[in-house]
């Protein structure tokens, strides 16, 4: 990679742009990520730094349009774009307990859309 990205935003705009059919842009439905996607990208992107990455990784899995679709049996993708292994019961529980506590920590205003 020539121009490192250095913030969590010009990353994700980088793994948008390099992995289209694994990465998604911002508020759009994404598909839950293989286990195997964080070593791949240390893997690939050496240069990038690694606590860069893993922030980058849990920006990109924490929103509630990721969580959504952590449904019991999903599959996961790797970084081709292809199927990977699958959403287990027990992430997908973990995800609806991520997504409720984020709808108690919502202002009335913005929980009532």
């Amino acid at each position: 990679m020539t121009d490192t990205p250095t913030t969590v935003r010009a990353l994700r705009k980088f793994l948008v742009e390099t992995y289209p059919l694994t990465f998604c842009d911002r508020g759009v439905a994404k598909r839950p990520l293989a286990l195997c996607v964080r070593a791949g990208l240390f893997e690939a992107h050496a240069d990038v730094d690694q606590d860069l990455l893993n922030r980058t990784l849990k920006d990109y899995t924490g929103g509630p349009t990721y969580l959504r679709q952590m449904r019991k049996g999903a599959d996961r993708i790797n970084l081709a774009g292809s199927a990977e292994g699958f959403v287990t019961g027990y992430q997908a529980r973990e995800a609806g307990n991520r997504l409720r506590k984020m709808a108690e920590h919502r202002p009335v205003e913005e929980a009532v859309v």
